[in-house]
């Protein structure tokens, strides 16, 4: 049958016009039930309530176990105790510091004596696992975690010391460089060390700082009554001091003032430049002065080992040459370094220590 043009333009214009059917929506997706995170415990409110004791049994290379207390207190204090089990006569190692938390808020290290801090990882509000020196797990079927203690004792260590000694009416106190805690001198060796300073200061109280070895006591309530029941005579180191709290130094580029060489301490000479090294990064120079002379010369670093090279002087005459050439003698014999907060330690072939300088930079 034939279509007229005129029929055939109609069904196409209706055929152009028709509208498509909208497209059914997908259906929505099945809800899926996620989880709530696990609640995990955060440091501080593990570390909140202090003063808390942690002990535990760890594993000991050469004997059954070393039992270690840990003593943490407010101020970022703590004092160690640890104990190894089955020795005659029984070890014990004493030591106090300064502890801090990572920025994880997960990681506690204790830095007292040691050159490395101790690390723990902060596993609850009731257990610390020890972590390697690099803040790592242990991998271990061993016991490495110490337990809060639900009783709380203090420890009272026996340690060799630094502090600022200051009289104090009725007595004496020392502020401990690495804790700042005050502690109040008590003892045989009381009348001694007051008699010693003032002959060393004479009518001034400005504070000198004390070498010495006793038995710290505290209270649970209050660090104010702390104080050392000194086991041994003290002795005083003028010219140095306890530095910033908590402030590092780096052996290059640092102002290193000499503050003893060998055994001796270096007493400041009035109107003379106190003697001192820089050892220069960019140009692995030595520069400083030796208190009447200017020095210089070069030094290479490996490691722990420090060469000092063609060690140069002035040649100004001043009327005591004495401590000048000790120290320019001593530095001709370094061979290894040593750092312990702001003190640096420089020591011969033998390991004996030939100087040792403060970090005091201008």
């Amino acid at each position: 049958m034939r279509i007229s043009l005129a029929a055939a333009c109609v069904l196409m214009l209706v055929g152009c016009n028709r509208e498509e059917p909208a497209a059914t929506p997908p259906p929505p997706a099945p809800a899926v039930e996620t989880e709530a995170p696990p609640v995990v415990d955060t440091a501080p409110s593990s570390l909140e309530s202090l003063p808390a004791r942690y002990s535990g049994v760890l594993p000991c290379a050469d004997c059954p176990g070393i039992r270690f207390d840990i003593d943490l207190r407010p101020a970022n204090v703590y004092f160690l105790r640890m104990t190894y089990l089955g020795t005659t006569p029984e070890r014990v190692y004493d030591d106090i510091g300064a502890w801090s938390l990572a920025s994880d808020l997960r990681t506690l290290a204790l830095k007292g004596a040691r050159q490395s801090p101790m690390l723990f990882s902060i596993t609850n509000a009731n257990t610390l696992r020890k972590l390697d020196s690099e803040g790592q797990t242990i991998e271990s079927e061993l016991n490495y975690g110490v337990e809060r203690v639900a009783s709380y004792q203090p420890i009272a260590p026996e340690v060799p010391l630094r502090g600022m000694y200051s009289p104090v009416e009725g007595g004496a106190v020392v502020e401990e460089c690495t804790t700042g805690l005050k502690l109040r001198v008590e003892g045989p060796e009381t009348d001694a060390l007051a008699r010693e300073f003032a002959k060393i200061r004479g009518g001034t109280p400005r504070p000198l700082l004390l070498a010495i070895e006793g038995r710290i006591e505290t209270v649970a309530a209050a660090d104010a009554n702390a104080k050392i029941i000194a086991s041994g005579a003290g002795k005083f180191w003028p010219g140095e001091s306890c530095g910033a709290r908590g402030v590092t130094h780096d052996l290059e580029g640092s102002r290193w003032v000499l503050v003893r060489i060998g055994d001796r301490p270096v007493m400041p000479i009035e109107g003379r430049p106190e003697p001192y090294i820089v050892l220069q990064v960019a140009t692995k120079q030595v520069a400083g002065h030796a208190g009447c002379n200017r020095l210089s010369g070069g030094y290479t670093i490996d490691g722990d080992a420090l060469r000092l090279s063609e060690m140069l002087t002035t040649r100004m005459a001043c009327p005591e040459l004495e401590t000048e050439n000790a120290f320019l003698n001593a530095l001709e014999t370094v061979a290894r370094w040593k750092l312990m907060d702001n003190q640096l330690v420089l020591l011969d072939k033998s390991g004996t220590a030939v100087l040792q300088l403060e970090s005091r930079n201008l």
